[in-house]
């Protein structure tokens, strides 16, 4: 039987889910017919009754059969007109929404226009109808004065919160934390919301600026140094900080000065978040994302556009905290087909999902989505990966796959040399086999002078890429950064658990460090290093200062409302086997070069000799059958600084103990 154009076959091997895509957006078809018809239909009776009135006044609001016939040989023109007139303005559909004074003078004019056309049709009918000019002009004020009746209506419902009012709720007094234009679109956004019950009585921004006195709807008060006075007189329930505003040192202060005097604090979505994203802009409590956010960097997003737009992208370990981020950052640059490989079957069939409702809500309109095709597959297999290679002749590979919880992989160095080492070199040689473009490698902060087996394996995971990239036949990047945040297994969700347990918190030691970065923002800093790279950089991120783990659980027992020492206590475990006290992003003995981007640079280190490297590789996948020393010997021998910093770290955490 011939396969419909929506069950084929890809030739990745997995069946392309088409049919679910065309199944969901014949729902959202559905839905917006629907309200459309339910637009049209109370318009049509809006438009009917402001026609009536019209004659009602006229004729000295009287019922007289004169003109009754007159109207009824006029209303279904004023129902066939007006609906399309106002159509073709954008003011049909929601058009009893409280709208901007631009959204009003468009519908005063689309009335105007539809007035005309009924003029001019009266004039081509004048020797059957002959219609009172003064009709039309209250034809045409009755129909402006209705729907800005309506709207007004609306409006009031929604400022006053009237809904609130009346299920016997209390607005909550609200102050917005955020400089001038995104405060006056949050103010907005909460007015059109029928879910948020806020009295919004103002706004405070970081830095002061020119007094305005309500220009827009919404109130500068001052800046933030100003907030414990205004807490106080405006007596305000909670803060509406809109993400990005603020750095995470200035949040935290301001945390502080709102919970001493019982004053909630709660993140709403950015400026962009609801202008480009059409963002919710409900509130939710403030994180610790938020508290270790910094400075956000200008990404130049149409050169990452024209680079990734039409092309085949495959990204591996795409059901992983980066890998997935990573997945979502390309679909928003319409890649031609985006492949997602992963061997973990639940978190890739999520995935699948989310990406498909992803396109329905971003690019509702589009005839062409994104193919976006599931693989699962084991990059241990190497028939199956040289079968998806040439069937499926990637542009781009970002090689995100990989282990990586350090103690675990510390009993298990031959799955760690198998999975990190072995799956790269054999996924790098087929990329040079079939001519791939570009191939990105995903690597890690511990790969500097490492520690642990996890450090070390990808320190060879690295050389070999970087060698590959000189030989000019693919674009070989490596990309390296340190911890993200909220990622699968990371400290945050930890400490999370055992906060909501009772703790105790555990950590390590009181001096550990590590670098931190949001999983979005390492996502696309990412695609951009990758952009800008050339072949056989090492490409590291700025990660910024380093966070004390300390510090970082003090601050998560803080917003959860508990006290440490009271209600939550810390405990310290001491040092995990491969830890150490701090990461580092290079090498002393590396140059650090700048590059286009702000927050990338290019580490520039020794060549290794490949051909010694292959001779080493080759003797490393006979060893991962055998005994783990043997592994570790391999490792050692490739990358000699890992049995030196070993020793080093097994002295200095006898000394910590």
């Amino acid at each position: 039987m011939a396969l419909r154009k929506a069950d084929t076959v890809s030739p990745c091997g997995n069946h392309q889910t088409t049919t679910a895509m065309n199944v969901d957006a014949g729902k959202h078809r559905i839905t917006q017919a629907i309200k459309t018809v339910l637009a049209v239909a109370s318009f049509a009776v809006l438009v009917f009754g402001a026609h009536w009135v019209a004659y009602w006044l006229r004729f000295d609001m009287t019922t007289d059969g004169r003109w009754l016939a007159l109207w009824q040989g006029t209303w279904p023109w004023v129902l066939l007109v007006k609906p399309v007139v106002f159509a073709g303005w954008g003011q049909l559909a929601d058009w009893w929404r409280a709208g901007s004074f631009r959204a009003a003078k468009q519908m005063v004019q689309a009335s105007l226009v539809a007035t005309v056309a009924l003029v001019v049709i009266d004039y081509w009918l004048s020797s059957r109808l002959d219609v009172p000019r003064s009709i039309v002009l209250l034809d045409w004020v009755a129909t402006v004065v209705a729907i800005g009746a309506v709207r007004a209506v609306v409006r009031t419902w929604q400022e006053m919160d009237l809904a609130g009012w009346w299920r016997g709720r209390r607005p909550a007094r609200a102050l917005i934390v955020g400089s001038s234009m995104p405060a006056d679109v949050l103010w907005h956004a909460i007015q059109r919301s029928h879910r948020l019950h806020y009295k919004v009585v103002g706004a405070v921004a970081e830095k002061s600026s020119p007094p305005v006195a309500r220009s827009a709807g919404i109130e500068q008060l001052g800046t933030i140094n100003d907030l414990p006075r205004l807490l106080e007189h405006y007596r305000i329930d909670e803060l509406l900080v809109i993400s990005d505003e603020i750095p995470g040192r200035r949040l935290r202060e301001l945390l502080e000065t709102a919970q001493a005097r019982g004053v909630a604090v709660r993140s709403v979505p950015s400026y962009e978040q609801l202008i480009l994203g059409g963002g919710d802009p409900s509130p939710r409590g403030v994180s610790i994302d938020d508290l270790l956010r910094r400075e956000p960097v200008p990404l130049d997003d149409a050169c990452l556009h024209s680079w990734i737009a039409g092309k085949t992208v495959l990204v591996t370990g795409a059901a992983g905290s980066i890998g997935s981020e990573i997945c979502r950052q390309l679909l928003r640059h319409r890649p031609a087909r985006l492949l997602a490989l992963d061997r973990a079957e639940s978190g890739l069939f999520m995935l699948e999902q989310e990406l498909h409702r992803l396109q329905l809500v971003w690019a509702p309109g589009e005839r062409e989505w994104v193919d976006v095709q599931a693989v699962l597959a084991d990059l241990n297999d190497p028939l199956r990966l040289r079968n998806i290679l040439r069937a499926c002749q990637p542009h781009v590979i970002i090689h995100a796959a990989a282990y990586k919880h350090v103690p675990m992989l510390e009993r298990f160095p031959s799955e760690a040399a198998r999975n990190i080492v072995l799956a790269t070199q054999r996924l790098a040689d087929l990329a040079v086999e079939n001519a791939i473009d570009s191939f990105v490698l995903i690597s890690t902060d511990k790969a500097v002078r490492p520690s642990c087996v996890m450090g070390a394996c990808k320190r060879v995971a690295e050389l070999y890429v970087q060698g590959l990239g000189k030989t000019g036949r693919c674009r070989f990047i490596t990309v390296s950064f340190g911890n993200v945040l909220n990622s699968a297994g990371s400290v945050v969700p930890l400490f999370q658990q055992q906060i909501a347990a009772g703790g105790p918190v555990t950590v390590t030691h009181p001096e550990m460090q590590r670098y931190f970065m949001t999983i979005p923002e390492a996502a696309q800093l990412v695609l951009h290093a990758a952009r800008i790279g050339r072949g056989g950089d090492v490409m590291v991120l700025d990660m910024g200062e380093p966070v004390r783990i300390l510090d970082l659980a003090r601050d998560m027992i803080r917003l959860s409302g508990l006290r440490e020492g009271h209600d939550i206590q810390i405990q310290f475990t001491g040092l995990r086997p491969g830890e150490k006290l701090q990461e580092e992003l290079w090498e002393p003995a590396d140059q650090v070069l700048s590059t286009s981007h702000p927050k990338i640079v290019r580490i520039v280190g020794a060549e290794c000799d490949m051909d010694s490297l292959r001779e080493q590789l080759a003797q490393l996948r006979r060893c991962v059958d055998g005994p783990d020393e043997l592994v570790l010997e391999c490792l050692r021998r490739m990358v000699p600084e890992y049995g030196r910093q070993t020793r080093s770290e097994s002295v200095r955490r006898r000394r910590a103990a």
